[in-house]
């Protein structure tokens, strides 16, 4: 059997699980597609497009092989299911968290992060000439989830009261407002 295909640290652990998750369903599909598996693999991980734009996968110099092959296109379907549940735990993730702050709150921060940003666009003077209207109980709100999502994604409680604080004030430029509250 040929050697497993080393994902090592720079691939990360999502790559690396759908490979894994992909090489079960060759071995129950093609199970004769597990010899040149790590090396469509590896392939498929370079450039993705070229390895499905061809009907046949080339084996690797010196073996004279071509072989049609499932295995490209069982990485892309695993690609697909994976991306589509880290999807779907963010989604969650986030409507957990919005669900924290008012309706009213959320309407006004979703049309501020809509808005262009200063110095793009149409002109930094035309967003800071519109302030939004949000007052200090929505920002209180806003710190709160911001915060919250911070320690969610392991910062520490004074990373986490740093991070919201710098992103309230980038957030006040946005709404035009004063960056001093």
């Amino acid at each position: 059997m040929a050697t497993r295909l080393s994902t090592g640290d720079h691939e990360g652990l999502p790559w690396q699980a759908q490979v894994e998750n992909a090489r079960e369903v060759v071995a129950d599909l093609c199970p004769g597609e597990l010899e040149l598996f790590d090396y469509a693999a590896a392939e498929y991980h370079v450039d993705p497009r070229r390895v499905l734009g061809r009907t046949r996968l080339r084996a690797p110099v010196g073996a004279g092989v071509d072989i049609a092959s499932l295995t490209p296109y069982v990485l892309l379907v695993m690609q697909f299911l994976c991306a589509a549940a880290a999807a779907r735990v963010v989604d969650r993730a986030t409507d957990a968290l919005l669900d924290k702050i008012s309706h009213a709150t959320r309407v006004k921060l979703a049309a501020l992060l809509r808005r262009p940003s200063p110095g793009l666009g149409s002109g930094e003077d035309d967003v800071r000439s519109t302030p939004m209207r949000w007052d200090a109980a929505d920002e209180k709100e806003i710190e709160a989830l911001l915060a919250s999502l911070s320690i969610a994604i392991d910062l520490s409680p004074d990373e986490a009261h740093r991070l919201s604080k710098a992103l309230l004030v980038w957030l006040r430029l946005r709404a035009g407002k004063d960056t001093q509250a």
